[in-house]
């Protein structure tokens, strides 16, 4: 990545093999700090997977996650950190919405904590979440009122929920906005669980493009992630590797971004 020109990675899974951002103890933050110091990469986020907004949870492990994951973020020098909403997502909507509305003041202590380090969480998101879609992201970040919380929107995370309209999904969502996920390597709406179709992106179903003009359009500043899930590529039938995949992807997402720039270039 270093040698393709590329200055911003996010911290998510796999740190050391098998564990995740959340895991790392002090003497792996050390090592961790090592490698990069290695690299001129910017850090734009840390995508935990355990920092969840959920009030059946044990509330005193979740600050304490939270406080470490802190130490982590100040470390590696970013000032955002992914949150979640609990799953699964129940069928009935008025249960669904009495789960958004308990974790709210949750969410809020998280905030409050995480605001006085000067961190932002980045609400997500995730498909089988409570808030699956750009409207109810919208919806809890505007009972929590806290400017520490902004959306992490992924368009297809909100796909793979069963919401296919991606205009209308960020319209929903856009001024809470903190961080755009684009994805690759995704299937058909069939079949759009299903990581096996394109791999590279932009040659699969998504209108990355769209997307990418839309936040040009409307002056988006933050960082735009490719989160391609290339592990889950169906290798029998397309024959790349990782680094291939992302870099073709990389590649295609900054060529769309410039030609974006030139369109709006008023803007």
């Amino acid at each position: 990545m270093s040698s393709w020109g590329q200055e911003t990675v996010d911290l998510r899974e796999h740190i050391f093999g098998e564990t995740v951002i959340d895991d790392i103890n002090d003497a792996q933050r050390d090592e961790l700090l090592n490698i990069l110091s290695r690299y001129r990469f910017e850090i734009g986020c840390i995508g935990t997977r355990k920092l969840i907004a959920d009030p059946d949870a044990e509330k005193n492990n979740m600050i304490t996650l939270l406080k470490r994951l802190i130490i982590t973020a100040k470390a590696v020098g970013t000032n955002y950190i992914r949150i979640c909403t609990f799953a699964p997502r129940p069928e009935d909507e008025y249960l669904r919405r009495k789960m958004l509305v308990s974790a709210v003041p949750l969410m809020r202590e998280f905030a409050d904590i995480a605001a006085a380090e000067g961190i932002t969480l980045l609400l997500e998101n995730k498909p089988s979440s409570i808030t699956n879609r750009g409207s109810e992201m919208a919806e809890i970040l505007t009972k929590v009122n806290h400017p520490a919380v902004k959306a992490q929107w992924d368009a297809v995370n909100s796909w793979i929920g069963g919401f296919y309209d991606f205009e209308q999904d960020y319209e929903n969502c856009k001024e809470f906005m903190g961080s755009v996920h684009l994805k690759g390597a995704m299937g058909s709406r069939d079949n759009c669980a299903v990581y096996d179709r394109g791999g590279v992106m932009g040659r699969d179903e998504v209108p990355h493009n769209k997307i990418i003009e839309w936040l040009v359009k409307d002056g988006f500043k933050s960082n735009i992630t490719l989160d391609l899930s290339v592990s889950s590529v169906n290798r029998k039938e397309f024959a790349m590797t990782d680094a291939d995949i992302c870099r073709e992807s990389l590649e295609y997402a900054k060529a769309v971004i410039r030609e974006a720039e030139k369109k709006y270039s008023g803007v």
